[in-house]
């Protein structure tokens, strides 16, 4: 996935067609609260809720954004990154797909063991804009220590996302 964050960067223009178009999204001064399961090697080990925020687009694409989650046993994640969008339309319904890498601190509480307490969360979403400017979308991420400890496990986070611009 972060392989697909950075080649998403490398689209350097727009596009207009008759019904269809793509452009650069910003993500400036937006809230997005999530909700949803986690899973490692195909099983499920809990839930999480995150809250992020993301700040004013640096280098006319990226979103540094900060991050913060809980899941289940008292699993925290607190991380600083970037988030990038590409908003697309098809007739008259815009639609946008969201890409993200967010190093961060991972304390496991009783949750589940990643292994180091650096991990490196990377995640895609998809979805709609509502007609109140509001983003409902759903999203797939996964974090690991990059092999930083002993054991890489990985776990993996699939969400309901709720994101509002606030100025």
């Amino acid at each position: 996935m972060a392989i697909a964050f950075w080649l998403m960067s490398l689209v350097s223009s727009d596009y207009e067609g008759n019904s269809f178009s793509v452009k650069h999204g910003d993500a400036a001064n937006r809230v997005t609260f999530t909700q949803g399961f986690l899973q490692s090697r195909g099983r499920v080990v809990g839930g999480e809720a995150r809250v992020s925020y993301s700040f004013a687009r640096v280098l006319n694409r990226f979103n540094p954004i900060v991050d913060f989650s809980v899941g289940t046993g008292g699993a925290t994640f607190v991380g600083a990154g970037l988030y990038q969008q590409t908003n697309f339309s098809i007739g008259e319904r815009d639609f946008f797909a969201g890409f993200s890498f967010i190093p961060g601190l991972y304390m496991k509480g009783n949750g589940f063991d990643l292994g180091y307490p650096l991990v490196f969360r990377s995640g895609v979403e998809l979805g709609f804009v509502t007609d109140n400017g509001a983003q409902l979308s759903i999203s797939y991420d996964h974090r690991s220590n990059a092999g930083l400890g002993r054991k890489n496990p990985g776990i993996e986070s699939i969400q309901l996302r709720f994101s509002k611009t606030f100025e």
